[in-house]
């Protein structure tokens, strides 16, 4: 009798023991439900925000695209529009300046009126310039990273050339 009680209380601690574990792995499967509900809640909202930052991204390209054609096409009038009338090109030989194409010449080696420091190891030299009158001038900068442009207005006094920069900007 005492070995049936003892085959009785080792049935019951196995039963316990067995229904403790299953206890244990619902709880573990509940958990691990439960993660998984947040994490693909995470990842949704994840995907909604991307999909909202690719939105905003392409509104900006679109944006920036705009904006720089709107400037090439200012650019392109300027350049258009730099002639020097028969006036003009006798103020500058009066001036000492044979030819307009010396005073551009000139502006191409002042590398030092560019007031912003070339990135990523480059340095900043005069790519491009156009007379737009007798006393103003246009510059295109760059350092082979970044590009900029420039106003500026000279003075020529017996063929020499004083420049002084009114505006510049870096492109964006």
């Amino acid at each position: 009798m005492n070995n049936q009680k003892t085959n009785l209380v080792i049935l019951v601690i196995i039963i316990i023991a067995v229904s403790l574990w299953n206890i244990y792995l619902i709880n573990e499967l509940n958990n691990q439900t439960e993660i998984g509900q947040q994490t693909e809640e995470s990842l949704n909202e994840l995907e909604e925000r991307i999909t909202q930052l690719n939105q905003d991204l392409s509104k900006q390209k679109g944006d920036k695209e705009q904006l720089l054609k709107q400037i090439n096409d200012q650019i392109d009038l300027l350049k258009s529009q730099s002639t020097l009338n028969n006036m003009m090109i006798e103020k500058l030989n009066e001036k000492g300046v044979d030819q307009p194409k010396s005073i551009v010449a000139d502006l191409l080696l002042q590398s030092e009126l560019i007031p912003f420091e070339g990135v990523l190891g480059g340095t900043m030299y005069m790519s491009r310039a156009w007379l737009l009158t007798d006393r103003y001038a246009l510059a295109e900068f760059e350092d082979g990273h970044v590009l900029g442009n420039m106003i500026l207005i000279y003075d020529v006094e017996n063929g020499d050339i004083r420049w002084t920069v009114l505006d510049a900007q870096l492109e964006k």
